[in-house]
C-alpha cells in the first residue's frame, strides 16, 4: 500500500508538472496578435539597387579622349583633380577606360591629409564593374612636390592590380601629380625593365 501511494503521487506530480507546462508554453504562441504571429514569422532579405548616372564635365576638353601614353594622362587629370589642392591635401582618383583606352569617366575615391589618402581596392573595383570599364588608370597628388613614388603608393597599386585580374580588368597605369610636374609608374618600370617592354605593372 505504501509503494502504491508513492506511486500514485508520484503519478500525480508528474501530470501537474505537465499540466503547468502546457499552461507556460501557450501564451508563446497564443497571446500574441495575428499581426504579430505573421511577423515573427517572417524573414527579411534586402533587394540592393545599383546606379550609374553619366554626369558631362563641361572643363574636359575631350571627354572621349583616348588616354594612350602618361603624357595625355597628365593633361586630363589637370582639368579633373582641383587645381587649389594639389598642394594642399591628397586626391585619389581613378580614370575608368574601355577597350579602346577611351575615358569612359573618372570617380574620386578618397580625399585625405598633406601626407596620406586611404584608399579601398574593393570601392575602385566597384565602380569599374558598374561602369563596365575594361582598364583604369590610378591618380593621386604628392603636396609635398616629391616625385617618387612611395611604398604605400607600390602596395596600393599592386592590390588593385591583383584585384582587377579576378575581372579581367587592366591596370594602365599609375600616375601620381604635383603643382608643376608628374610621374608614371609605367614609365618608371619600363624605363628600369627596358628588356621587359612589354610587361604589366
Amino acid at each position: 500500500m505504501e509503494v502504491s501511494n508513492c506511486c500514485s503521487c508520484q503519478m500525480e506530480r508528474l501530470l501537474r508538472y505537465s499540466r503547468t507546462a502546457e499552461r507556460t508554453s501557450e501564451p508563446i504562441i497564443t497571446s500574441y496578435p495575428e499581426h504579430k504571429k505573421n511577423t515573427l514569422m517572417e524573414s527579411y532579405v534586402n533587394e540592393i539597387e545599383l546606379s550609374y548616372k553619366r554626369k558631362p564635365v563641361e572643363k574636359l576638353s575631350d571627354p572621349t579622349v583616348n588616354i594612350s601614353s602618361p603624357e595625355i594622362a597628365n593633361e586630363v587629370l589637370r582639368q579633373i583633380f582641383p587645381e587649389n589642392e594639389i598642394d594642399l591635401r591628397e586626391n585619389f582618383y581613378v580614370l575608368y577606360l574601355n577597350h579602346r583606352k577611351q575615358l569612359m569617366g573618372f570617380y574620386r575615391v578618397s580625399i585625405g591629409s598633406n601626407r596620406a589618402t586611404i584608399v579601398d581596392p574593393a570601392d575602385v573595383i566597384r565602380v569599374a564593374l558598374l561602369t563596365g570599364a575594361s582598364s583604369l588608370l590610378l591618380s593621386h597628388n604628392h603636396p609635398s612636390g616629391t616625385t617618387k613614388f612611395s611604398s604605400a603608393d607600390i602596395n596600393i597599386t599592386k592590390r588593385i592590380k591583383k584585384a582587377g585580374e579576378l575581372f579581367g580588368i587592366d591596370l594602365a597605369d599609375h600616375v601620381v601629380l604635383t603643382s608643376e610636374t608628374y610621374i608614371s609608374m609605367r614609365a618608371e618600370y619600363l624605363k628600369n625593365n627596358s628588356k621587359k617592354s612589354n610587361s604589366s605593372l
